[in-house]
């Protein structure tokens, strides 16, 4: 009951809000990178239910997913002549894990009715579906539940942000790797951003470790 209660309650703050608002293109493509990760490799190794354990990005950890020691950023960019990713924190690319990686998704645009087209209501329906079938309703909820938290409600919008996968690419984030460390930053400074030119990580592209090559 008391999941029941939190979700209604969450429903009244969003019938609150504008219907016709929806999430901003940035965030738009930070999830479907989330769930293309998700949907498309981890829970290909480990199965939907446990992927959905490891997706800790939600609950506020500084990586997108937690795979026992190792930690996974996930970032999406849309398909251009200077790749680049925005790392919206240093944190991002120090983890407290003994291993991290940066899982990099390159997207074009397309048309809703592509073929191999990808979504957020697609990817979403796919995965609850996969849930539903498997039987684990309470990792359906906690799905459901986490979208809504992200301020995410279906709404037919989201399908004029459809896109095909161009290119999946997997770094090993070393020592060496072009990143900004939490002990080079100085006092005073309160949040580092910066862009991450993807042509200098080419020497630590990787095959994913862990997942089951088809």
């Amino acid at each position: 009951m008391p999941v029941i209660f939190r979700r209604i309650e969450r429903w009244r703050e969003f019938l609150k809000q504008d219907k016709e608002k929806i999430l901003s293109e940035r965030v738009i493509k930070g999830l479907v990178g989330e769930l293309v990760y998700l949907q498309q490799h981890i829970a290909v190794k480990y199965g939907m239910a446990q992927a959905i354990d490891f997706w800790t990005g939600p609950e506020g950890s500084p990586q997108d997913f937690n795979i026992q020691n190792a930690a996974i950023e996930v970032k999406c960019q849309i398909g251009t002549s200077t790749p680049k990713v925005r790392i919206s924190s240093a944190e991002q690319l120090c983890a407290q894990l003994e291993e991290l990686y940066l899982f990099v998704v390159t997207l074009g645009k397309t048309e809703p009715e592509s073929e191999g087209v990808v979504s957020l209501p697609l990817l979403i329906e796919k995965i609850q579906s996969d849930l539903e079938k498997s039987g684990e309703s309470s990792q359906l909820e906690r799905f459901k539940d986490t979208l809504l938290d992200m301020g995410y409600v279906y709404s037919t919008s989201y399908l004029t942000y459809s896109y095909i996968i161009a290119s999946k690419s997997f770094y090993e984030v070393t020592d060496e790797f072009p990143r900004i460390p939490l002990n080079n930053i100085p006092n005073g400074v309160g949040k580092v951003t910066y862009d991450l030119a993807l042509t200098s990580c080419e020497p630590f592209l990787i095959d994913e470790p862990w997942v089951t090559k088809q």
